[in-house]
Formats: C-alpha cells, sequence, structure tokens
C-alpha cells in the first residue's frame, strides 16, 4: 500500500472523527465541569489514547515514511481537541494529549533519514507538527472561551429570573408567566396575589436574616402545595407573589383564604418553631392592552390597601387609589398656583372663654382652582406631603400668614395666627431656619400647631426642632389631641403652650358623659402641664357654655365662625363686640351642672 492511499484512509478517519466530535459537542452549553472521579477517568482514557495514536505514528512512519508522519499529525490534532472539548477545557487533559506525540514526533529525522529522504524532511515535519499544536492550543482556547461565555450567560439569565438570597423566582419571572398566561385564550379571569409576611421586621430581627431567608423558602414551599400549576416568586425583602386563574374575584378570595390556612401550623426552621401569618392583595387583568407590570403593581396597592383597612384578603380598588398621573398633574398645578398666587388662606377665629373676644386665628389654606373646582386641603394637602411638595405650600402660607398678621394689627387687632405644621417638616431642622427667617419680628403673636402624632414618631428630632421654635418666641400647640396614641411620657417633655382637644370629644359633649369626662380630664392634665387648652368642633351654644364651666381656656368652631378670608375676618372682628362673653343660657348652664354633679 503507497504512502498516498494510507494517507487518505487516516484523512478519511480523521475526517469522520471531526465529523462525530461536531455532533457530539456542537451545544456548547452541555458542557459541565466534571466530578473529579470523572476527571481522573477521562485523563485516563485521554493518556491511554495519546500513547496508541503514538505508537500508531511510529508504525505509520515505518511502513510509509513521511505519509505515515502526517497521518499521525492529523490523528494527533483530533486527539488534543476531543480530549479538551470532553473535559470543558481543562489544562490537564490538554496537556495529557499534547505531551507524548511531541516526544514522539522528535524522532522524524531518523525516520526520514531511514526511509532515504533528506534529514532536512524530518525537520520539516517536526515544525509542521508543532506548528499544527499551536493551531490545535488556539482552537482550544477559544472553545474554553465559548463555554465560559456560555456559563456567564447561563448564570446573568438565572440571576434576572431569581432571588439571590432565597434562590426563588422573582418579579421578572412572575411577569414572564403573567405574559404566557394572557396569550393562552381563557374563558376565566388572570389574578395576580402579592402574599405580604405579617410582622417581617420583628421576625427578620429575631431570628436573623440569614434564617429569615429560609423562613421565605419555606413559606414558598408551603404555597406550592396550594398552588402546583405556577410556581411562587419573591417580590421583595417580604413579600412573595403568584399568578393564577379564577372564575370571579370571589373564587379568588377563597384561593387566598387557602394560602393563609397553608400557614396555620408553625413552621420549623432546624429547631425553631416560628408562627407567620400573611396578608393578601389581588388585582385582575383589566380589559384591553394592560401592561403585564401595572398589573403586578395593583397587586401590591391591593396589599397596602388591605393593611391600611386591617383586613387580611384585600382586593385592588381603583376608586380609593386614585389617579396617580392626575395626583402627580394637580401637585404641578399647585406648584404654578402658588407661583401666581392663586392659592387663598382663611382664618378661623378663636374664642377666649374667659374674656369673651377674639385673641386668635387659624390659618387654613384654600384653593379655589378655576380648572378643576374649588379643591380642599384634605385632598392636596396629604398629596403635597406623599409628593414631598408641602415644604414650598408651607412656606407660602407662613409668608402670607405674616402678611396678614401684620395687617390685622396695623388695623388694631392684636391677635395671634396659627400654622399648621407638617410632620414631615417637624424632624427637618434647616426647614426650621425657614421657619424663623419668615416669621421674624412676629414671632411672639405666631403659633405652630404640630399633631401628638407627628411629635412623638421622633421624639429626639421633634424636641429639638420645637424647642428652637419656643427658644424664639414661637407658640407651640399640640393639635388633635386625643385623635392619636396619646404618650403622656411624651407630652410632659414636649415644648408646648397650647393643647387643643380634639373636635371629636366635643361635638357629643352635651349628650355623652363619657365625652365630657374625658374632656374635663383633658383641660386637667393641659392646665398641670401649663398650657392653655383650646377645644376645637365647637358647634353649639351648649357646648360652649359646657366647656367654660369646664375650665377650658379657648374654643374654635362653627358656632364661633367658619373659616372666612381675610377682608371677611376684618368685618367679623368689627361687628363682634368685644366686651365678654355672652351669658349662657339657662337649658345650658341645667345641663352643665347637671354635667359636673356625675363627675363630681
Amino acid at each position: 500500500m503507497t504512502g498516498w492511499r494510507i494517507t487518505l484512509i487516516w484523512l478519511a478517519a480523521y475526517l469522520a472523527v471531526q465529523v462525530g466530535e461536531h455532533r457530539a459537542f456542537r451545544d456548547v452549553s452541555t458542557a459541565a465541569d466534571l466530578t473529579p472521579r470523572r476527571t481522573r477517568a477521562v485523563l485516563a482514557a485521554i493518556s491511554a489514547g495519546t500513547l496508541v495514536f503514538g505508537a500508531i505514528g511510529l508504525l505509520l512512519a515505518t511502513l510509509a515514511g513521511p505519509w505515515g508522519l502526517v497521518c499521525a499529525s492529523l490523528v494527533w490534532s483530533g486527539t488534543i481537541m476531543n480530549g479538551a472539548m470532553v473535559n470543558s477545557g481543562s489544562r490537564p487533559a490538554l496537556i495529557a494529549s499534547i505531551v507524548p506525540p511531541g516526544l514522539y514526533f522528535l524522532s522524524a529525522p531518523l525516520f526520514a533519514h531511514a526511509a532515504g529522504e533528506p534529514i532536512i524532511y524530518g525537520f520539516v515535519m517536526i515544525f509542521a507538527s508543532a506548528l499544527n499544536m499551536v493551531v490545535v492550543l488556539k482552537i482550544w482556547s477559544m472553545s474554553r472561551t465559548l463555554i465560559d461565555t456560555e456559563r456567564r450567560e447561563r448564570h446573568m439569565t438565572y440571576l434576572t429570573l431569581h432571588d439571590p438570597e432565597s434562590g426563588l423566582p422573582n418579579r421578572t419571572a412572575l411577569e414572564q408567566d403573567i405574559a404566557a398566561m394572557l396569550a393562552s385564550d381563557s374563558s376565566t379571569i388572570l389574578v395576580v396575589a402579592a402574599l405580604g409576611i405579617d410582622r417581617f421586621t420583628q421576625l427578620r430581627g429575631a431570628i436573623g436574616y440569614e434564617l429569615f431567608a429560609g423562613l421565605i423558602r419555606e413559606v414558598a414551599r408551603r404555597l406550592a402545595e396550594q398552588h402546583p400549576e405556577g410556581q411562587i416568586v419573591r417580590l421583595s425583602t417580604a413579600e412573595l407573589g403568584l399568578a393564577f386563574r379564577a372564575r370571579s374575584l370571589q373564587q379568588a378570595c377563597t384561593h387566598a383564604a387557602a394560602f393563609q390556612s397553608s400557614l396555620n401550623a408553625p413552621l420549623h426552621l432546624g429547631e425553631n418553631r416560628i408562627d407567620v401569618s400573611l396578608t393578601v392583595g389581588l388585582a385582575s387583568h383589566g380589559a384591553g392592552h394592560e401592561l403585564v407590570a401595572s398589573i403586578v403593581e395593583r397587586a401590591n396597592i391591593a396589599l397596602d390597601q388591605a393593611r391600611a383597612s386591617r383586613l387580611r384578603i384585600g382586593v385592588f380598588d381603583s376608586d380609593v387609589y386614585g389617579n396617580p398621573a392626575s395626583n402627580l398633574s394637580l401637585m404641578s398645578e399647585m406648584l404654578l398656583a402658588i407661583d401666581a398666587g392663586e392659592l387663598a388662606v382663611a382664618y378661623q377665629p378663636k374664642l377666649d372663654l374667659r374674656s369673651g373676644t377674639i385673641t386668635g386665628v387659624e390659618a387654613l389654606v384654600r384653593w379655589p382652582n378655576h380648572r378643576r373646582g374649588p379643591l380642599g386641603p384634605d385632598l392636596f394637602v396629604p398629596m403635597a406631603e406623599e409628593t414631598g411638595h408641602i415644604q414650598a405650600l408651607t412656606e407660602w402660607v407662613l409668608t402670607r400668614a405674616v402678611d396678614d398678621q401684620a395687617a390685622l394689627q396695623r388695623a388694631g387687632h392684636d391677635i395671634s395666627v396659627s400654622v399648621n405644621l407638617s410632620g414631615r417638616l417637624l424632624h427637618e431642622q434647616h426647614f426650621a431656619d425657614k421657619v424663623l427667617a419668615i416669621i421674624g419680628g412676629a414671632a411672639n403673636r405666631f403659633c405652630l400647631e404640630v399633631t401628638e402624632t407627628a411629635a412623638m414618631e421622633n421624639p429626639e428630632l421633634a424636641m429639638r426642632s420645637l424647642g428652637r421654635y419656643r427658644a424664639a418666641g414661637v407658640s407651640v400647640a399640640i393639635d388633635d389631641y386625643g385623635s392619636g396614641l396619646s404618650s403622656l411620657a411624651y407630652l410632659k417633655n414636649l415644648p408646648a403652650t397650647e393643647l387643643k382637644i380634639d373636635k371629636a370629644f366635643v361635638l357629643d359633649i352635651a349628650d355623652s358623659q363619657r365625652d365630657s369626662m374625658m374632656v374635663r380630664s383633658t383641660i386637667d392634665l393641659g392646665h398641670s402641664l401649663g398650657m392653655r387648652v383650646i377645644a376645637e368642633g365647637v358647634e353649639t351654644e351648649t357646648a360652649l357654655s359646657l366647656l367654660a364651666l369646664l375650665g377650658c381656656d379657648a374654643a374654635q368652631g362653627y358656632f364661633i365662625g367658619r373659616p372666612m378670608p381675610l377682608g371677611d375676618l376684618f368685618e367679623f372682628l368689627k361687628r363682634r363686640p368685644e366686651q365678654g362673653m355672652q351669658p349662657a343660657s339657662a337649658s345650658s348652664l341645667a345641663v352643665a351642672g347637671t354635667l359636673r354633679r356625675t363627675q363630681s
């Protein structure tokens, strides 16, 4: 058999090997790291194969001369590629497949000389083999790069769809599930549930972050038992989510109750037994081409609405949520209205119950919006607090109140002006500088009203700000006292000068013995702390008389005067005689006497 034939036979064999390797390893993503035991087995097989191919190279060189060396070189390159690809680019596998043939081919000049060829021909074969080895090394390096790139991409895809802490699918995975479910036609409705773990802050503080991640996984496992056809995802730190189909929202609520009941039994984390409860928010897919992300967002909002209403299961209520785009537009309009001076301030009088004179007014912002109609402060003030625009609004009201108070003083009405201060601004020290700069020399005729709840959110910062106001001569009133979580420990330390009783206790003071007792105890409390006590919500003559008899210092309400513009306030002060309070009616005094005897 001539050398040409042997070469063609081995070339065909080599191509067949390459085709087989290509079919076996054409998808790089299937490559995986081997265990140590299998790695040793593969290296042993490669080394054995290399020795065999090296022996074949010697035989071919003996029988066919230089053509045998060409065939052996081709077989050698196939061995290197096979070893590198099988073991995912392992360097030991590469070395095992390269070194022995390299040693064998060092004897190529001897075989060339024995075949009667010039010895230089053998060195050319060594160079050709070395060049072949360099090419194979480059191919091996490229294959390893492809494998590493594929692995990184798979890892990034995993991170994109999974929560790194718990290993659960994340919000992106849920949105993919929703999109797939929407693509399939069904007569049922698509519902997304946001499941919030109650008291998660306390739980995480009690068991630690590491165990809390295990708790999340265990909760997801329990929920998966109730929802085997889908996947449970982690939406946030203490919130899970899932999508399912139901015939109606009522059936969806039944499913939500089943999710909650799956956690009736305590969870076991090692030696710990943990009780977990869920609050569930539900949102269904609306009509039209609704964005997938908006369904998940509405489920989150439903969860917040349920917690705010202290419900265990809540369904998204669009009326309660309103229109966020319209809200943002409203805030933009408010800022423009402030710049254009389109807002207004109304003043509600405060009556001193001892002298019977108007000694103060409360400034209340109003917005006569020409496009939307008049807007009450209960609509745009909370919105301004949530969007961070309350500072600009408060600064405008303070500036207007300072100017109006000066106008009142020039007209001979030496009365104080009260302005409400949002809890969002109470703890900001830089804003206190602006307030004091705006009020300036009128500090001793100004009062800032803050709610007890706002003062208790951060007592240290609250007392620091209120202390600065008091040091500058500004009065401080605790507004809506009794409507929040009262704390005598904080109240006694607050540098307040006035205590305003919430109108909820004043409206029925003539008919409710309990309300009258609470008002009387609040008056005594305020006086014992050195504060003036003002009652809000006075709407009848009887209530006014009772408050005077109970020792209240001042009153405010519709019976005395409704909030009014500055011009109307001037007229109101002119009409009202400043000569003491009119005597109470006989019926009012009789009721007051009965109440006082009952309370004694």
